[in-house]
C-alpha cells in the first residue's frame, strides 16, 4: 500500500470542489456529486483537465448516485426524496421527482446502453461487441474503427475553432432552467425575510 497511499496519489486535476462521485453528462462534460452537500456540479467547459467546477450552474437536488435513463433524464437515489428519483426533463438543471410520483409519459429514447455506460464509467467499451470471429463482426469492427478515426480527425482538426469559455455542447434550454431556479430561490429568500419581518 505504500505506493498507493494518499501521499503518492496525484488526484483529479483542478479538484477545487470536493466530490464523492464523478461521471460524464450525455454532452460529454464531467459532472460530479458534492462530497459535503450532495449537489450535482459540472465543469465549466469540456476540457476537464483545466476547467474548474462551475459554482453557479448547480443542480441543488441532494443525490447519492446518478445514472442516465434511455430518454436522457438522470435517475438518482436520494434520502430527501426517500428513494429513487428521476429528472422531469433531460437537462442537467431539471428538477427531480420520486419515481412513485413520476408521470411516465412516452418519451423518445435518445441514449443507447453504450452511451449510458460510457457516461457512468467514462470508458467506451463497444469493442467487446466485436470479439466474435464471424464475418459480420469483422465488418462491424471495420465500420466502428473508421467511425473512431473520423471522430478523432474532426476533434484534432486544425480548422476547428478555438474552444472558448462557452461550450458549444451546452444546451441554451439548460441555461434558462438554471436562471429559473435562481429566480425561484430568490423569491423563496424574499418570502422568508418577509415572514421574519412581520413577526
Amino acid at each position: 500500500m505504500n505506493k498507493l497511499d494518499k501521499r503518492h496519489w496525484k488526484g483529479p486535476i483542478n479538484q477545487d470542489i470536493p466530490l464523492k462521485k464523478i461521471m460524464y453528462s450525455k454532452e460529454n462534460q464531467l459532472i460530479g456529486i458534492g462530497l459535503f452537500d450532495s449537489f450535482i456540479y459540472k465543469k465549466e467547459g469540456s476540457n476537464w483537465k483545466y476547467e474548474k467546477w462551475d459554482r453557479v450552474k448547480i443542480n441543488k437536488t441532494k443525490v447519492h448516485d446518478l445514472i442516465y435513463n434511455y430518454d436522457g433524464c438522470l435517475i438518482g437515489t436520494s434520502r430527501d426524496y426517500k428513494g429513487i428519483i428521476k429528472q422531469t426533463n433531460p437537462e442537467l438543471s431539471s428538477e427531480f421527482k420520486n419515481v412513485l410520483d413520476y408521470n411516465f409519459e412516452k418519451r423518445k429514447y435518445i441514449l443507447s446502453l453504450h452511451d449510458i455506460l460510457k457516461a457512468k464509467i467514462g470508458y467506451e467499451f463497444e469493442d467487446i461487441l466485436f470479439t466474435d470471429n464471424s464475418v459480420e463482426a469483422e465488418a462491424l469492427k471495420k465500420i466502428y474503427d473508421t467511425k473512431k478515426d473520423i471522430i478523432g480527425l474532426c476533434e484534432n482538426s486544425k480548422y476547428r475553432k478555438y474552444e472558448n469559455k462557452v461550450n458549444e455542447n451546452e444546451d441554451p434550454i439548460d441555461d434558462i432552467g438554471y436562471k429559473h431556479k435562481e429566480i425561484r430561490n430568490l423569491y423563496e429568500e424574499i418570502e422568508k425575510i418577509n415572514i421574519q419581518m412581520t413577526k
